[in-house]
């Protein structure tokens, strides 16, 4: 009788697919089909919209199939309404649409710096092995600056500020350390719920990391995603293609009714096609040289471009200059009389449609195309030019050459 059980039991091993000739592997029991990972910095003055955010994530927690795993930090010391002090991790349970009701995972106190890159890497790590799935979404939530450091000091303490600002140990993380942020982490797709944050910069730096990057050329409103409606298509349909649910974040923002008043644009980047279109011998490089070796011939046709180009919150001081690429290289295309400009931009404009697989804005923000790009003149741009080469995309192509010189 031991001898038939053991029989059986090496039969169910071996038809498992975890036998060693087995030819395949299973899904574990606890393999959820995704982990959505929220890396919510509300240590600033979003801490209040962060709640609403949490409770909208968990009308959409209804079933195993997808697992929503949230960081979430709030300082009552710098803003003492607050919910709670320090950094918390939370596993979201379907609940309240008016409180926070989730599962609180683990309580990291006081100490952790959401500025800190490593952090961020630790979280998805943690994440990852602790909520296993077939796919993984990153959102990073908080304030973004697209790729630029600026020295804000009247807003806030931080001196260099891009995304996740942890108004606590005044740091921010820094365009050029997301490859110290994401490590050889390898996600699905990764969603920016910041400002500014869909540039060619910093799409060009999570290349290694994800095939798709949500996010939006504009400054959207501060209550950011409507998680609710979002998390739910993933919960309802969680066998859809990572490209048809990373499209649920653009079509969610763009129905929100009571954001019809602000300039509400998100799209869909493909990071497989980033490495072409930026890199040396590229589109956006080809297009540089052009600008470059022309200079003189472009100038007026450039202070054109700077009045007619779509442009997202760019102000002269400090200087942030963030215009649409496509509606960029499309005036050149028409307004410059130099062919090689002309051609460049073509390039630049067929190399987009590829780039940006998905894209939705409102009547507010007419003339944008999926992905922004510096566009500064040289004299704003050039104190900068040694962060901006710290980044991946400053040394992959000559942009950064153009912007030094450009009128």
């Amino acid at each position: 009788m031991r001898r038939l059980t053991l029989l059986l039991l090496a039969c169910l091993f071996v038809l498992s697919g975890c036998g060693g000739g087995g030819g395949g592997t299973t899904t574990p029991a606890n393999k959820s089909t995704w982990t959505i990972l929220v890396y919510m910095n509300a240590a600033n003055n979003l801490f209040q919209e962060s709640p609403i955010n949490i409770e909208q994530m968990q009308q959409a927690a209804m079933n195993s199939n997808v697992k929503i795993v949230v960081q979430w930090k709030q300082t009552q010391a710098i803003y003492p309404q607050s919910t709670f002090d320090g950094t918390r991790r939370y596993l979201i349970t379907s609940g309240s649409s008016t409180a926070v009701t989730s599962k609180l995972v683990q309580n990291l106190g006081t100490g952790i710096d959401m500025g800190n890159p490593q952090n961020l890497n630790d979280f998805i790590a943690w994440g990852k092995a602790n909520y296993p799935a077939q796919r993984y979404a990153l959102v990073l939530w908080d304030h973004g600056n697209g790729w630029r450091p600026q020295n804000r000091p009247s807003e806030r303490p931080h001196q260099k500020l891009a995304f996740s600002y942890d108004d606590q140990t005044g740091n921010a993380i820094q365009t050029w350390q997301l490859p110290t942020a994401l490590g050889s982490q390898q996600l699905d797709m990764i969603v920016w719920d910041c400002s500014l944050m869909q540039m060619a910069e910093v799409s060009y730096e999570l290349r290694a990391n994800t095939r798709y990057v949500v996010g939006s050329e504009e400054s959207p409103p501060a209550a950011g995603f409507p998680y609710n409606t979002i998390l739910t298509q993933f919960q309802n349909n969680p066998g859809d293609t990572t490209l048809q649910l990373a499209e649920s974040w653009v079509d969610g923002m763009n129905a929100v009714v009571g954001y019809t008043p602000d300039p509400i644009e998100e799209s869909v980047i493909d990071t497989s096609q980033m490495p072409a279109y930026c890199g040396s011998g590229g589109p956006i490089d080809n297009f540089a040289v052009a600008l470059n070796a022309n200079l003189a011939a472009v100038t007026s046709t450039t202070a054109t471009v700077r009045t007619k180009c779509k442009s997202y919150d760019s102000i002269p001081s400090p200087p942030r200059y963030y215009f649409d690429l496509y509606s960029l290289a499309k005036l050149y295309q028409s307004d410059s009389t130099v062919p090689a400009v002309q051609t460049a931009a073509q390039a630049v404009m067929n190399g987009l449609s590829s780039a940006v697989v998905y894209e939705k804005h409102n009547a507010n923000s007419a003339g944008s195309n999926g992905l922004s790009i510096d566009f500064s003149p040289g004299t704003a741009f050039t104190p900068s030019v040694g962060e901006y080469t710290e980044m991946d995309f400053g040394k992959a192509n000559r942009w950064y050459q153009w912007l030094t010189v450009a009128p």
